[in-house]
C-alpha cells in the first residue's frame, strides 16, 4: 500500500468528520436564526433565492440594495 493513499485516506476522514460536525452546527444555528421570522419572510426569500438560482438576471437576493433600502413586510 502507497503510504500517501493511507494518509490522504486519513486527511479526507478527517475532513468529512469536521464538515459533518459544522453541517450540523450550522443546521441548528439556521433553525434558531429562521425561527425569528414570520413564516411569509421565509417563504418570500426562499423564493426569491430559488428564482435567483435557476435565473441570474433576476435580482440578487444576497446583495445589499445600493439605495440602502430593504424590502419590507406588512
Amino acid at each position: 500500500m502507497n503510504a500517501n493513499i493511507f494518509v490522504t485516506g486519513r486527511f479526507l476522514a478527517t475532513q468529512f468528520e469536521e464538515a459533518m460536525k459544522m453541517k450540523m452546527k450550522h443546521g441548528i444555528l439556521l433553525t434558531r436564526f429562521t425561527a425569528k421570522f414570520a413564516p411569509e419572510v421565509i417563504e418570500k426569500w426562499t423564493k426569491m433565492v430559488e428564482v435567483w438560482d435557476q435565473d441570474h438576471s433576476k435580482p440578487n437576493p444576497y446583495e445589499e440594495p445600493e439605495n440602502g433600502m430593504y424590502v419590507a413586510v406588512a
